[in-house]
């Protein structure tokens, strides 16, 4: 073992950097875990590795190096900047949108779901400033062309597309149509109620969500 990436957390796994010659892994352990989180954690540990191994051949995901045991796996080490603190986010953030819509595109065609890429820590930008999608433990997937995923495909695109307009918003949001910040004003009004006694404006809590320059769309006077 080289470093503890993060321990302590009751609830999740902890984050290990290991080099055994070949490179530094980064493992994930629930081993130390209480009994219960254990439990949760080797279901978990099972999911991802099938999700790993279904995805494998996308360079998207860092390389899956393997199952230690029932309550690890091991991952490439990438070096990565998330893509919200890129230096190129804005110069390049066409481009970087287009790489995260050819991901989504190939994860649904895969029947796969990633219900987290909405989080700003799951989407990084490598050196080589490909765009690179971490977290797969949420994961679901369905077989493509069975009933569930015909059946769930419209939900699958709808949570895809919602996802790619909050990443306009981050990364091109000048590019945004009236409909999808017609969509974002009715979420942040929504924001307002659920979240009323937060203290100072929630578009001052949530600034890379919801930017002021995100306003509804006007409306012609009569």
């Amino acid at each position: 073992k080289v470093a503890d990436l993060r321990t302590r957390r009751r609830r999740n796994a902890d984050l290990y950097l290991v080099d055994i010659g070949d490179g530094p892994l980064v493992v994930k352990d629930f081993a130390a875990k209480s009994r219960w989180t254990r439990f949760l954690g080797r279901m978990q540990i099972w999911h991802e590795c099938r999700a790993y191994l279904e995805l494998q051949e996308m360079r998207c995901l860092p390389r899956f190096v393997g199952r230690v045991d029932r309550y690890a796996l091991a991952i490439e080490k990438v070096e990565v900047t998330q893509l919200t603190y890129a230096s190129d986010r804005y110069s390049a953030g066409r481009q970087h949108l287009e790489g995260l819509r050819e991901i989504l595109d190939e994860f649904q065609r895969r029947g796969f779901v990633h219900l987290d890429l909405r989080g700003r820590r799951n989407v990084m930008q490598r050196d080589s400033g490909e765009v690179l999608v971490l977290d797969l433990a949420g994961a679901i997937w369905f077989r493509p062309g069975g009933v569930l995923h015909r059946l769930l495909r419209p939900l699958i695109a709808m949570n895809y597309r919602n996802t790619l307009t909050k990443w306009k918003v981050l990364l091109a949001p000048e590019d945004l149509t009236d409909s999808e910040r017609a969509s974002l004003h009715r979420f942040r009004r929504l924001l307002n109620l659920w979240l009323p006694n937060l203290k100072g404006s929630n578009d001052e809590k949530w600034p890379m969500s919801f930017p002021r320059a995100v306003e509804a769309p006007r409306r012609d006077s009569d």
